[in-house]
């Protein structure tokens, strides 16, 4: 997954009253695009982040710290006590600034993690991974 120079990624965040789904584009080392459903917009490209509220609304810009790429939500902390719950499946739990979080991830026949979930306190995302290393330009709008 590390070697990864494109992928994107679907994203569901409960528990809330409407699940919030989060679609986002990756491109390596320092690209990132993500459209919130029934809201904004960012792109971030190296330090300059780009941000609207909406599909008719004006993008704003910041600065900021580069993202890394390719990082993901399990990169946090060394995992503990891995499972293997079947084939394809695996468990593992982490400790992240004294918070415990939970993960599962499944792997594609490539050994690519195609869908991860992770459950914390009071917060659940579930991931479905895609699009490894097509061809993908993310630019400032």
């Amino acid at each position: 997954m590390h070697d990864l120079r494109t992928y994107r990624l679907e994203e569901i965040l409960r528990p809330a009253r409407v699940p919030l789904s989060v679609a986002y584009a990756f491109e390596a080392p320092d690209r990132l695009q993500f459209e919130v459903s029934g809201g904004g917009d960012t792109v971030i490209i190296g330090e300059t982040q780009y941000t609207r509220d909406g599909p008719t609304a004006p993008w704003t810009t910041q600065s900021m710290p580069p993202v890394e790429v390719p990082t993901f939500i399990w990169d946090d902390s060394p995992p503990v006590a891995p499972r293997a719950l079947n084939a394809g499946t695996v468990s593992f739990f982490e400790n992240q600034e004294g918070v415990p979080v939970w993960f599962r991830v499944s792997l594609d026949a490539r050994g690519l993690v195609d869908r991860a979930a992770m459950r914390a306190q009071a917060h659940f995302m579930d991931h479905r991974y895609y699009d490894f290393d097509v061809p993908l330009t993310i630019e400032a709008p």
